[in-house]
C-alpha cells in the first residue's frame, strides 16, 4: 500500500544476497538506475511500519538487481528487510514522456469501452496481470506471433486466459511434483538402471508412477487455485459471457450488481468445488500410496 500520493512504489526487497548485508531487489522499474547512490528510499511493510533508507549502491547480477543500504550492515539485519516494499517521492522522478504514466498516475482514470461510453475508472492495479497484459498484446512479439497463427489476438480470448491461468498457478503444481520426486529413494533408480533401463525408461516406468499422487494433487490443486483466481483473469480474458467469464468474475459482478443471493449461490458452488478438489486430491494419495 502506497503511504500517501507523494510516493510511488519503485520495489519490493525479495531476498538477501551474501553475508554483507546486500538485498537482491525485484524492481518496478524500467531500469535500476533509478536507485542512485544517495537516494533516499521509504521501506514500508505489510502491518505499517516504516523506514527511511539511503541507498550506497545498486548492481545487476545476471538480472537481479543488488542493492546495499545505508544502515543494513549485515545478513540478519538484511533478512529482516525482505517483503518489504520500497517507495521514493515522486517529485524526484523524471517527468514521464507524453503518452507515459506512473502507475499511481493511472488511477482514478476513466475506462472508457469502444462505442458505449464511460464504463468505469481504475481503482486499482495488478502487477502480474498487468504484466501478463503487455506481453500477450500487439504491441509484444509474442502476441503479434500469436495472432499471426491463430487470426485472433491472445488477449481478451480463452486461449489467452488459459495461458495466463497456467502462468499464475504454475508454482502451485511445481512444489507437488518436485516432493514427490525428491521422495524417491535413489537405490530405486540406481536399481532400474542395474536392471538395463534407459534415463528415459526409468523416468516413464519408475519415477512417474512412483511419483503419481505428487502430480495429482498438483493437478488438483491448480485447477482449484484457477477456479478463484480473478484479478489476471479480468485482466487478461475480460469477462466476455461465454468465453472467458469465470464464476470468480461472475461473483463480483452479482455484488456490483447488488444480487447478494446470486452472489451467494456462486459462491456456495466455488466453494464445494474446492473442497471437492481437496478431497480428491487426498483420495488419489492414499490410493496411490496404498499401491505402493
Amino acid at each position: 500500500m502506497v503511504p500517501d500520493s507523494r510516493y510511488v512504489l519503485i520495489g519490493r526487497i525479495a531476498g538477501v544476497h551474501g553475508m554483507g548485508g546486500n538485498l537482491k531487489l525485484r524492481s518496478y522499474a524500467e531500469s535500476p538506475d533509478i536507485f542512485a547512490p544517495g537516494c533516499m528510499l521509504l521501506a514500508a511493510r505489510g502491518d505499517g511500519t516504516q523506514k527511511v533508507y539511503e541507498v550506497n549502491w545498486v548492481q545487476t547480477q545476471g538480472r537481479v538487481p543488488l542493492l546495499s543500504l545505508k544502515g543494513v550492515a549485515d545478513r540478519n539485519q538484511a533478512e529482516d528487510l525482505v517483503g518489504w516494499d520500497l517507495f521514493i517521492e515522486k517529485a524526484k522522478l523524471p517527468e514521464p514522456d507524453p503518452g507515459t504514466y506512473y502507475w499511481d498516475d493511472l488511477i482514478g482514470m476513466d475506462v472508457f469501452g469502444g462505442d458505449d461510453g464511460l464504463a468505469d475508472s481504475v481503482n486499482h492495479l495488478l502487477v502480474v496481470g498487468f504484466y501478463l497484459l503487455t506481453a500477450f498484446g500487439r504491441q509484444s512479439w509474442f502476441g503479434r506471433a500469436f495472432e499471426s497463427l491463430a487470426g485472433q489476438p491472445l488477449v481478451f480470448s480463452f486461449e489467452g486466459l488459459v495461458l495466463a491461468s497456467l502462468l499464475v498457478n504454475l508454482p502451485f503444481a511445481v512444489q507437488p511434483m518436485q516432493n514427490a520426486l525428491a521422495a524417491i529413494p535413489r537405490n530405486v533408480r540406481d536399481a532400474a538402471r542395474c536392471c538395463g533401463l534407459s534415463p528415459l525408461g526409468v523416468i516413464r516406468r519408475i519415477e512417474l508412477p512412483l511419483a503419481l499422487p505428487g502430480i495429482a494433487t498438483a493437478v488438483v490443486l491448480t485447477f482449484a487455485h484457477t477456479l478463484g483466481e480473478f484479478g489476471v483473469v479480468l485482466m487478461v480474458g475480460g469477462s466476455i459471457p461465454g468465453e472467458t467469464r469465470t464464476i470468480a468474475i461472475a461473483i463480483y459482478d452479482r455484488v456490483q450488481a447488488f444480487d447478494e443471493h446470486g452472489a451467494g449461490i456462486m459462491a456456495l458452488v466455488l466453494l464445494v468445488l474446492s473442497v471437492a478438489a481437496l478431497w480428491i486430491t487426498n483420495a488419489m494419495a492414499r490410493r496411490m500410496a496404498g499401491r505402493t
